[in-house]
Order: C-alpha cells, then structure tokens, then sequence
C-alpha cells in the first residue's frame, strides 16, 4: 500500500476504489505509468501532478491507450512507492519525483518491478540506477541519466580499488537498446563507458561545458541505428569521421539533421539511419561531408 498521500488518491481515482478495497492484482494491473509535475491549464504559475497510466503497453514500452488524472502538487512524491506497481513495464519520473533520503527506511529501491524494462528519472546516474532494479539486465531502456565524476567516482584511473570493475554499474544493463544520457562538464571519462553496450540501438547524447568530446568510442555500437547529439554553445566533438566508418549498409540515403534548417548530411554506406545533431551546436556548412573521411574534429 502506498504511503504518500498523492499516489494514495491518484489509486483511488484509477481504480475507483477507496484504499482499503485496492487489491494487489489492481496495483499489478498498470502496466505504465507517468508522473510529471506540470503548470496548470489555467495559470502558469499554479502546478499540478499529472499521472498518465495505461493497462498495456506497445512493443516499443509507450502506453497503449493511456488514461491521465490531475492532483494538486505537492513539494515531492517519495519514489518508494512506485513498488506496489509490481506490473509495470515501463516507468517515467519527472521533476521532484524521488527517494525520500530523509527516511530511515533503507528501502530505496524499485526491486519489486520485475517486468520493468523502461525507465526514466530525473538525472539519476548509472551508479545509482545499478542498485534499484532486481534485473538490471532486464531493462531495455534508460532515459535522462546523468553522468559525472561525483557519480561515477574515478572510474577509469589506476587508482581503483583492487578487485573493483569500474564498469560494474554500466555492464549491469547488459541487455541495453535505448539510452538518454547527459554528460556534465566535470566527467572526464568521455565516452569508454558505451563499450558495455553491444546491443545499444539508440542513443541520444547531451553534452555540457567546453570540453572536447572524443566520439571514437562510438565505433562499439555496431548495433547503432539511430544517434541524437545535443550541445552547448561552447560543445566540441572531435573524431567526427567515426560516423562514416561502419560498415555498408548496401544502399546509400540522406540523414538530415533535425532542427537545423537547410543543413543535410550524405552519410553513405554508413549503418547510421538517423543522425540528429541539435541545433545549439552551430554548423556552418557541412556540403559534400561525406567526401571527407579524414575529417576528425567539428565544432560550432
């Protein structure tokens, strides 16, 4: 049974019971579930809670169907109740929406969800998410995950503990097809850490601060299909020419960047279907890009 008073009356108004005659098989009947703060219809100053849920899901994890109800916001909801929804397919949490670390409990977890295999929070690192899960190979995809060096701590330097595998928490989600994940300006890591993903199939990547981005890790995913990069004014990527470098996809297409109007990328014989680079990153001109393999760093 829940314990914070909004899931409480968000399961009344979804079941149409009152708390007490809520079954197991009710709570275990939401098969997704979304919790987001939002501002009110009639005034943007005022928020709301906002929970879409469905029954079931389409094979890609989004709702099928999916119903909404609105409650009065509160400061946050404790994700700890999440657990009683031991259905869920797929989970997405918003702003505000988290462990109570104030509590004594030792509970922090979302163990219960066995059938998860989607799951967004609100800029949790994968140190983090490693733990929540009973079956982090399980999981299918990741959203909106941070990482930092506060996070990962010194992941890649001789300086580890002996017998410690810095790549524990990513090898974890063995199974991993789609990842969102925010790079913050103190990780010094780069991108290593996508060799635990062999399967990865989509991946956005947001970059933050000025430091160069080396992208040749990228060279891993043999499974990629489509890439989504999001920077700062002052992002900059080198080894650009790894795009090109998979192998032939037997015929040739156009991938164009979305949100940049007019500019277009001849990817040729490149695995690569989708490539969308946002428009912060500010790109000149990149006519006839595919004639320049050698090409190993663009910035705006």
């Amino acid at each position: 049974m829940p314990e914070d008073e909004t899931v409480k009356s968000f399961v009344e108004k979804a079941f149409g019971k009152q708390l007490k005659d809520i079954t197991t098989e009710d709570y275990s009947s939401i098969a997704a579930l979304s919790i987001q703060k939002v501002n009110s219809a009639d005034s943007d100053k005022n928020e709301q809670w906002q929970f879409d849920f469905a029954k079931s899901v389409n094979d890609d994890g989004t709702a099928k169907d999916p119903e909404t109800i609105y409650l009065p916001a509160t400061d946050t909801i404790d994700e700890a109740d999440m657990q009683v929804f031991t259905g869920l397919t797929t989970l997405t949490l918003g702003y505000q929406v988290h462990f109570n670390y104030d509590a004594d409990s030792d509970a922090k977890t979302l163990e219960n969800l066995t059938n998860l295999r989607y799951f967004s929070g609100q800029n949790e690192d994968f140190q983090t998410v490693s733990k929540l899960f009973a079956h982090p190979e399980q999981i299918l995809g990741l959203y909106n995950i941070m990482l930092d060096d506060d996070a990962t701590g010194d992941s890649y330097s001789d300086e580890n503990t002996e017998g410690e595998d810095p790549d524990a928490p990513f090898k974890a989600f063995s199974s991993l097809e789609e990842l969102t994940v925010h790079i913050d300006d103190d990780y010094t890591k780069g991108l290593l850490f996508l060799r635990n993903f062999p399967k990865l199939k989509t991946l956005a990547l947001g970059f933050y601060g000025d430091k160069p981005t080396d992208l040749s890790p990228l060279s891993s995913l043999s499974s990629l299909s489509k890439l989504d990069l999001l920077g700062t004014n002052d992002s900059t990527v080198e080894n650009l020419g790894v795009l090109f470098r998979y192998a032939a996809a037997g015929t040739a297409f156009l991938t164009e960047f979305k949100g940049c109007e007019g500019l277009k990328l001849r990817a040729e014989h490149a695995e690569i279907k989708v490539l969308e680079l946002g428009k912060i990153f500010r790109f000149l001109n990149l006519d006839g890009l595919s004639g320049h393999l050698s090409l190993n760093s663009l910035s705006h």
